[in-house]
């Protein structure tokens, strides 16, 4: 493996029964879909992959996102903080 290439970011979303009560966690995939696209731009392979999860075991906490290997936790998520997070803490791919 080639120890130059950058390691691929893995953005998770938990989308379990309590962090999507009311479709909150739906609201938040909606909003992160076109943002790591746009992230990615024409970059191959991507260097954001967004995720799903069923469950991160955090679920009083919920809606919840964590982004690795970082393994940056956000908790409590709203769509002004899902923005500032997107802002904040990813990168166009050129960038990484």
């Amino acid at each position: 493996m080639d120890s130059s290439a950058p390691q691929k970011r893995r953005v998770v979303l938990c989308m379990g029964e309590y962090c999507n009560l009311g479709r909150r966690a739906d609201k938040l995939w909606r909003m992160l879909e076109p943002a790591i696209a746009e992230l990615n731009g024409d970059a191959r392979p991507p260097c954001l992959k967004l995720e799903r999860a069923n469950c991160l075991s955090l679920c009083a906490l919920g809606p919840n996102l964590v982004i690795y290997p970082e393994d940056l936790v956000f908790s409590k998520l709203d769509e002004a903080q899902l923005r500032e997070i997107i802002v904040r803490e990813l990168r166009p791919c050129e960038e990484s």
